[in-house]
């Protein structure tokens, strides 16, 4: 009888060690389950990011083909007008009017960067920040020597602008600062963003969920190129921090 006891102890005691090992294989596998969706549902928000941020620009460079085939336009018009006077011999007025043309021809826009998509990019955003009355100090140079993907760099800088214009856009115009340095330091790029905004929005879901979303794309870019990201918040300004390590070639 006590043999048969023993026997059944030792039973029970297999049974509930197979069923606690069974139990944290289950569990390990649950784990590895959750982590690999996380990192799919991670990695679909980026991709879907980055996809909105390529139709952003393609739409931007859409929009200057339209503005070029309407200077065009405007340009053969134009002719046609010095055409005219130089017929009826009215040189003096031709020249007039050819001179006063000129501005037309004048490039509308600086240059902050070799890379042309880029370059526009943050004509763009400087534009666009001084049609929503934000006032905007900048201090922008990116040399040509740069040996990461430019289509990357204009993601991440461009994501930033954006945040720092839309939260701008959420507070009184006479408030609105935008602060922008990309500059080379050592052989790093640094760049740095600070905006004034409204210290409310730091306790709204929309904001953190914004913001959280904001971060991660830009942290899964950085760790393609190699790159860290910082942003703290002091009373009423926001500020961000970028650096992209060993960016520049060696001439």
């Amino acid at each position: 009888m006590k043999n048969e006891y023993s026997g059944s102890n030792q039973v029970s005691e297999a049974a509930i060690t197979s069923s606690v090992i069974i139990l944290n294989v289950c569990v390990i596998f649950l784990y590895k389950i959750t982590i690999e969706h996380q990192k799919q549902k991670y990695d679909i928000s980026l991709n879907k990011k980055n996809i909105e941020s390529e139709y952003r620009i393609l739409n931007e460079i859409k929009k200057n083909r339209t503005n070029v085939l309407k200077l065009k336009h405007d340009l053969k018009n134009q002719y046609l007008i010095i055409l005219g006077l130089i017929e009826n011999e009215e040189l003096p007025e031709a020249i007039d009017y050819i001179k006063s043309s000129f501005d037309i021809l004048e490039p509308s826009t600086k240059t902050y960067a070799s890379d042309g998509v880029l370059n526009y990019l943050l004509n763009e955003k400087l534009a666009e920040a001084e049609k929503n009355q934000i006032n905007v100090d900048h201090q922008i140079f990116i040399s040509k020597n740069i040996r990461i993907n430019n289509d990357v760099l204009t993601i991440v800088i461009g994501n930033i602008i954006d945040n720092a214009i839309q939260a701008s856009m959420r507070i009184g115009p006479n408030n609105r600062q935008l602060n922008i340095v990309i500059k080379q330091f050592n052989n790093d790029l640094l760049v740095e963003v600070s905006n004034n905004f409204n210290p409310e929005e730091v306790s709204t879901r929309i904001h953190r969920k914004n913001e959280g979303l904001g971060m991660k794309n830009i942290d899964g870019l950085l760790q393609q190129i190699g790159g860290i990201y910082r942003h703290w918040t002091e009373e009423n300004k926001y500020f961000v921090t970028v650096i992209i390590f060993n960016v520049y070639q060696k001439k």
